[in-house]
C-alpha cells in the first residue's frame, strides 16, 4: 500500500513460517522512519491499542492502473494505533464495496 510519503507491507517470513508488517516513511528516495510488526494478532484476541488515537492511517487508492503498475491492491487501508514505542498495533483491512471483506491485525513485540 501507498500513500504520500508512507508504503505499508505484509510480508510472510519463511524461516519461522509467520506473516508481519512494516509501514515506512519516505523523503527524496531514504526511508526515514520505519515501524516493524513481528506478532499477528489472530482469531478472537483483542487488539490491545484498539481505543488509541491512530498514529498513521493509508488508505490505497481504488485505482485499476495503480495495481497494475506497481501491485497495489485497491481497496485496502492500514492504521498504526498506540503512542509509545513497542506498544502499538496495525490493522490492515479490505473493504468491497463499503463491506470489510478481509482484516490482518499485528502489535508490535
Amino acid at each position: 500500500m501507498a500513500q504520500g510519503e508512507w508504503t505499508a507491507v505484509v510480508g510472510h517470513y519463511v524461516p519461522g513460517d509467520f506473516r508481519l508488517c512494516t509501514f515506512a516513511r519516505h523523503h527524496e528516495g531514504q526511508i526515514v522512519e520505519e515501524y516493524l510488526f513481528m506478532r499477528e494478532v489472530t482469531g478472537g484476541e483483542p487488539d490491545p491499542y484498539a481505543d488509541e488515537k491512530p498514529f498513521v492511517t493509508i488508505t490505497s487508492p481504488d485505482s485499476e492502473l495503480l495495481q497494475v503498475a506497481a501491485g497495489v491492491r485497491p481497496g485496502w487501508s492500514a492504521v498504526i494505533r498506540g503512542g509509545e514505542l513497542g506498544k502499538r498495533s496495525a490493522t490492515f483491512t479490505r473493504s468491497e464495496g463499503g463491506k470489510v471483506v478481509e482484516q490482518l491485525r499485528f502489535v508490535a513485540v
